[in-house]
């Protein structure tokens, strides 16, 4: 039971309802009523509505989709509400008995779907039964009695007692070795596979290959027999006729031949010297095709492939398994390559002659070249589909990375053109064009570092971090962002673990998750709601979410705006996709926070829900070291000039390098040039003093420039190192770890920051 009292409905409960709390409890006691079950508050709140309005309400096993453990649960529950008056009459509050009833609820659930499982199995194999031209069976435990008879097999208009089973159905000849199979299979508790003599429904003792396997109760007694059946009697007859008719005699070769005319199929009889005993017209044929000669009956394969001896080791390596007693089905390619090739599915069997003595093996092979080449051709479409499906999105990407960039070539170059102008000209107002110049570079280099981030590429800075604090330091800068008009609301769980991941990219994520649900909102603003918990996925749990199983932190932004459908979530991390109108929105900031995300080693998820509102949920690996305040950067002396240090700086691009050298001579420092890895280490192995090296990390040549550094340190163990790089291969700065003494600036930067971020290494 509880009791929500007052306007901000507080929340008074007993015992059994904090059970129902779950980790909400004991903070939800005092608390408003829509703070503990916001979750849920679209389901409830009419009946809220309804309670302080003075009427009562009863829901019997309503479903609410509850977060009270960290995570999402699907619930049930009974429950009444009560309008509660204070001495005047009026209503003042509401009074609740509830009772849970998830557990009979997903009980009936699983009993419904086990009984539809049930039902849909039946059909499956009622269908399966009326379709196979097998016989289905089931056998009492001692096969004295067949219990049911199911199919459309050779049996089904026999007219013998179906009790006595072995007695009357089975061969005399055959009953012991089967008897021996039963006993085989009931010891080991496996199935059985015979081939034997069964008397079929006009009396005649046919062939079967009969399956069955023994049904043990839970205490291992054997209950009954389940089998199938199937009437192998042409094959039999076929292959004991051939067996039959093998003598070494002229005329029974003959007969032998005679008889494999009698099918459609290619068929060849080796003695164990690889000598045809036989071999069909159609077999011949196809043999003469492939192989360019006609085969004789009497000739051994070694005559026959004297002119094509590579394709002689591929057949007498086959034939080799067979006479050696194996009986395989493979599937092999034959003839030219540059003219028609084609594919048979061979099967081997082994041939025995009255006695049972191997005396040479037979093949029959089917053309399965068509049908190899749909398969082929079916893959090939499904990848060209999934190609064009990649090309579509690449398409996407790239149309929208022409459109930004060209926008900002067309800013510069034209501000790059009008200074020239007036400075030849003589006029004054340059500043202007030059403002816009590094505006447009400014923004190129936001358009490339949020494609980095979107593919994973960017490089992080990734510190312990406590989110609780974090937000903190933010909510006022949020709160003034977000407007008056929009009610921030800040949970930070308590007890909330630590993360580790790059602080400023966070910032940005979060700032950027605000402004969009702002935005949802318009022109109706409501609460923005900034939570953090603490999670722990199983292997399921984990698998639905796309990360490792674990302990992760979660943060959430929740908004109730106007939400999104599904094809639009689908999307939300496509890159340049937006909503916005033209011009609102470069839609690459979700795809830049998932990036960030996924490179963290977390997820992003969104659950929205059109006319309601969206829930953007951040999630990363917990850190279990300590978190220690951040540094405060050091304060700048207010200028870039240093002393007379000595920099060797490594970039191929001729442009950045005469940048470089003359920012930093201009700063008194004296600068050594190289343009890849093998001029670099030059200047390295000489006696030249090097206070620091700066080195791009992408360089022709064979050697990057983390490699640079690590030579040069072989030799000079305390050289500081500065990289600098508009894109960075995990590899070439260490798995993203920098070694002390070392530093990476990501291009495009301003030259004083680069000459301001020398002075400080070289101070440090």
């Amino acid at each position: 039971m509880f009791v929500a009292w007052g306007k901000e409905l507080g929340f008074l409960y007993n015992d059994p309802y904090a059970e129902v709390l779950g980790s909400k409890h004991p903070q939800s006691l005092g608390s408003r009523f829509y703070d503990i079950w916001s979750e849920i508050w679209p389901d409830i709140s009419p009946l809220i509505e309804a309670a302080m309005a003075g009427r009562a309400t009863y829901r019997e096993n309503l479903p609410l989709l509850m977060n009270r453990r960290g995570y999402d649960e699907q619930t049930w529950f009974t429950f009444s509400y009560s309008p509660v008056r204070d001495e005047s009459g009026a209503v003042a509050g509401m009074f609740c008995v509830c009772t849970e009833t998830t557990e009979l609820m997903l009980a009936e659930r699983a009993r419904g779907e086990a009984h539809a499982s049930v039902v849909r199995s039946e059909q499956r194999l009622r269908a399966l039964v009326t379709a196979t031209s097998d016989i289905i069976y089931r056998m009492n435990p001692d096969w004295t009695e067949m219990l049911e008879l199911a199919g459309r097999g050779f049996l089904e208009d026999t007219e013998q007692p179906r009790a006595s089973w072995l007695a009357n159905y089975i061969h005399p000849d055959d009953q012991a070795m089967i008897a021996a199979a039963i006993d085989k299979a009931i010891a080991t508790k496996s199935v059985f596979e015979l081939e034997h003599r069964v008397r079929r429904a006009d009396g005649t003792w046919g062939w079967t290959a009969s399956r069955a396997i023994p049904i043990f109760d839970a205490n291992g007694d054997l209950l009954e027999w389940f089998g199938a059946a199937t009437d192998i009697t042409s094959r039999k007859e076929d292959e004991q006729a051939l067996q039959q008719q093998v003598a070494t005699t002229v005329a029974e070769r003959n007969l032998l031949a005679d008889m494999v005319e009698g099918t459609d199929s290619f068929v060849q009889v080796f003695d164990l010297d690889f000598r045809f005993m036989a071999i069909n017209r159609a077999s011949a044929d196809e043999f003469e095709r492939v192989f360019g000669v006609r085969p004789r009956v009497g000739q051994t394969i070694d005559e026959v492939l004297a002119h094509r001896p590579d394709d002689l080791v591929q057949v007498k390596g086959l034939w080799g398994r067979a006479l050696a007693g194996e009986a395989f089905t493979t599937v092999q390619a034959f003839g030219d390559p540059d003219n028609d090739r084609r594919s048979y599915e061979i099967r081997f069997n082994v041939l025995r002659n009255r006695e049972g003595q191997r005396i040479g093996a037979y093949q029959f092979v089917h053309d399965v070249t068509e049908r190899l080449r749909d398969q082929a051709r079916l893959r090939a479409a499904e990848e060209a589909l999934r190609q064009s499906q990649k090309m579509e999105a690449v398409g996407q990407l790239t149309g929208g990375l022409a459109h930004d960039f060209n926008n900002l070539l067309a800013a510069i170059g034209g501000s790059v053109s009008l200074i020239e102008k007036r400075l030849k000209d003589g006029k004054p107002g340059i500043e202007k064009y030059l403002d816009a110049t590094r505006d447009a570079v400014r923004r190129a280099a936001t358009l490339t570092q949020r494609l980095l981030a979107f593919s994973r590429r960017q490089t992080l800075d990734p510190k312990p971090v406590d989110l609780n604090r974090l937000i903190g330091g933010m909510e006022e800068l949020i709160r003034r962002t977000m407007g008056p008009q929009v009610e921030v609301e800040v949970r930070g769980a308590e007890g909330l673990w630590a993360t580790r991941l790059d602080i400023s990219q966070l910032e940005n994520s979060l700032l950027n998750l605000c402004i969009n649900a702002r935005d949802a909102m318009l022109p109706n603003p409501g609460v923005l709601v900034i939570e953090t918990s603490n999670q722990i996925f199983d292997e399921e749990a984990a698998r639905a979410r796309d990360v490792a199983p674990g302990q992760y932190v979660a943060l959430r932004v929740i908004d109730v705006g106007t939400g999104m459908t599904p094809e639009v979530v689908a999307r939300a991390f496509d890159p340049f996709f937006t909503t916005k109108p033209l011009g609102q929105g470069t839609g690459l900031g979700l795809s830049m926070i998932y990036g960030f995300v996924r490179q963290s080693g977390g997820n992003v998820s969104i659950e929205s829900r059109v006319g309601r509102g969206t829930q953007i949920t951040l999630l990363f690996p917990r850190y279990s070291g300590a978190v220690e305040p951040g540094a405060e950067p050091a304060e700048a002396d207010g200028g870039i000039g240093c002393g007379s240090q000595t920099l060797l700086v490594v970039d191929d691009e001729p442009i950045m390098r005469m940048l470089i050298a003359d920012v930093l001579r201009e700063a008194g420092y004296r600068i050594l040039l190289a343009t890849d890895g093998s001029s670099a280490t030059k200047i390295i192995e000489s006696d030249a003093h090097i206070d620091l090296l700066v080195t791009d990390v992408g360089l022709p040549g064979g050697m990057n420039g983390r490699q640079i550094a690590d030579f040069a340190r072989l030799s000079r163990p305390d050289l500081r190192v500065l990289f600098i790089t508009g894109y960075v291969e995990n590899a070439a700065v260490g798995d993203g770890q920098l070694e002390p003494g070392m530093e990476l600036l990501t291009k495009p930067f301003e030259m004083h920051v680069l000459a301001e971020r020398i002075q400080t290494m070289l101070q440090s």
